[in-house]
């Protein structure tokens, strides 16, 4: 009986949101003219020389307004980053690493 109380008990905020947000779509429409594809770019980032680096790394470009998505690996020193164009630019990822301390330069840009 404690282990239903328990499951009902977490359930209800998760399925109180779950339908507060289902409500929030209902009626408005999507205009396509505003969706941007999502682009990617492998940066080359040298100077990831410890264990912490790519946290810092991930961090600062995580930071860049219409960044989706990052993966920074240490072993091969890149930084894998799937951003909206229509938000923020591959110069502006340039500038984010390197503000953190660790220049990077572009090594494959793709759609």
């Amino acid at each position: 009986m404690v282990t239903i109380f328990t499951i009902v008990l977490f359930a209800i905020p998760y399925l109180a949101n779950n339908i507060n947000q289902s409500a929030n779509y209902e009626g408005e429409t999507f205009n396509s003219e505003n969706i941007t594809e999502i682009e990617s770019v492998v940066l080359s980032v040298p100077g990831m020389n410890g264990a912490s680096c790519p946290l810092t790394v991930r961090k600062s470009l995580e930071s860049v307004k219409g960044v989706q998505k990052v993966k920074a690996l240490y072993e091969k020193r890149l930084a894998i980053v799937d951003y909206n164009p229509g938000a923020a630019t591959v110069k502006a990822l340039l500038k984010a690493t390197s503000n953190a301390g660790y220049p990077s330069t572009i090594v494959k840009n793709q759609k």
